[in-house]
């Protein structure tokens, strides 16, 4: 019976025995693929599994340990004893510097009582027993977190006192491995995965689907969630396996592994990674503002958010004026939801806010709230308190924010009532013009221009203007 090694121990066998287990990348289409470290030049044969019958074997269940595991030569170095170790790949490191455990052994070789296939041969062989590591707690005791094309691989290798050692690549996804190299040699299988509906909300079902091909190749199917199995394997009935599922919200790396009933018939593979996410709804409402500002006067658009986590979340506002939407301001919500933005100097009236999805949830779009600018309407010609002789007087000023082509209308006051006297053409430049001949006398004057679809009416100050 073997004792479990913690990595800091394990560590120090990483010269002397090893098979490999290889992970699935994100675009692995089948059990194929060969590692990045293979060939390995420590390396002076493979390893073939056979299961308690005798019978070979490239893939099975990661907490079920093999029958036996047979090099394909002999070793130079005298003795008669081999072990089975486990060893984690990873970038940048050769292979003899890979960290691991003793996995089962030593084992006297050739392993008497064993079937003809293993007892037969005179090569390294090990025959796991009850309290030896699986390659469950492989994983376990050396999880492998990476996400290049090292993600899953292990090296397991089967070592003697000999400083060469037999080794083979084996896949693991969730708790299912699969040898990789060298390839089975049975018709090589693919298997893809679909995954419906396109996305989800917590507490919703989704259903995974592994179609198989050839359709005739028999076996099941494992689903997994990055190392986590999705329950037991599923049978494959006309070349697909159809599993349903809840999965929490969060993001999610869904795979798919056949395993073939007959391994010397057919090849094992495994889906390429379908990232899948899990996202609670969630909604945006704008405050309508104010109802119409002065042209550059500051106000404040406000909103809030729910569903989910809402608490220091980023929120864009944007504003839309000519048909364009134009990014105003990045937004953090409080603890409540809310945001808020002070609106200085802006013409553009319409806003709209926006929550960009996460891992966890969904995208947003607010209402849309609208806000008129008051147009701001100035006389520059005459000040007011001007005294005059010239009878005719031309009042000029200017508008803001621009009407090229508008229409602006001089009132004259008369007792309590206005009296409109004159209209005038805004000018490309945003300005006016009146020329008026004036009685003797003081008059009060004014200046307005008429709301638009975009923008409130607007009055000038009081001009008053006296005529002598």
């Amino acid at each position: 019976m073997k004792v479990r090694q913690g990595p800091a121990r394990a560590a120090l066998l990483s010269t002397l025995v090893s098979v490999v287990v290889v992970g699935v990348t994100a675009s692995a289409a089948s059990a194929a693929a060969t590692p990045p470290y293979e060939p390995d030049a420590g390396a002076a044969g493979s390893i073939t599994f056979y299961d308690a019958a005798g019978t070979a074997i490239t893939s099975g269940t990661t907490s079920t340990p093999v029958g036996y595991a047979v090099g394909s030569a002999p070793l130079t170095a005298t003795g008669s004893k081999a072990s089975l170790y486990g060893y984690l790949p990873k970038s940048g490191q050769a292979p003899g510097a890979f960290s691991g455990e003793l996995l089962a052994g030593p084992t006297t070789f050739p392993i008497a009582g064993a079937p003809a296939a293993i007892s037969g041969s005179s090569n390294p062989a090990v025959q796991p027993v009850a309290g030896d590591l699986t390659f469950a707690d492989l994983t376990h005791d050396f999880p492998n977190t990476a996400t290049d094309a090292y993600q899953g691989l292990y090296q397991i290798r089967i070592k003697t006192s000999d400083a060469k050692y037999l080794a083979t690549d084996i896949q693991i996804s969730g708790s299912t491995w699969i040898q990789v190299y060298p390839a089975p040699s049975g018709t090589a299988t693919t298997t893809t995965l679909a995954v419906s509906p396109a996305a989800a909300t917590p507490g919703q079902t989704e259903t995974l689907t592994a179609t198989v091909g050839p359709a005739a190749a028999a076996g099941t199917v494992q689903f997994s969630d990055g190392s986590t199995a999705l329950g037991a394997p599923v049978a494959v009935s006309g070349g697909t396996a159809t599993k349903t599922v809840t999965l929490a919200a969060g993001a999610h790396s869904l795979t798919a592994a056949f395993l073939p009933t007959d391994s010397a018939a057919y090849a094992p593979s495994t889906s390429a990674v379908r990232s899948y996410a899990v996202r609670t709804a969630t909604s945006l409402t704008l405050a309508k503002p104010v109802s119409a500002v002065i042209a550059g006067q500051s106000f404040r658009v406000s909103g809030a958010m729910k569903g989910g986590a809402v608490s220091g979340k980023r929120v864009v506002l944007y504003l839309y004026g000519d048909h364009q939407a134009v990014k105003t301001a990045a937004l953090t919500t409080s603890s409540t939801g809310a945001f808020s933005y002070l609106i200085r100097g802006v013409v553009n009236t319409s806003f709209r806010a926006v929550f960009s999805a996460t891992a966890t949830q969904a995208a947003a779009t607010s209402n849309t709230v609208r806000t008129l600018v008051r147009t701001a309407v100035t006389i520059t010609s005459p000040k007011s308190g001007t005294q005059t002789r010239t009878r005719t007087v031309a009042i000029t000023g200017k508008i803001y924010p621009n009407h090229p082509g508008g229409i602006v209308n001089l009132y004259e006051r008369r007792g309590t009532s206005y009296v409109l006297i004159a209209r005038a053409r805004v000018a490309s430049n945003s300005t006016f013009r009146f020329v008026r001949t004036f009685a003797r006398g003081t008059h009060v004057l004014q200046v307005r221009i008429g709301a638009t679809s975009t923008n409130a009416a607007g009055n000038s100050s009081l001009v008053s203007l006296r005529e002598l």
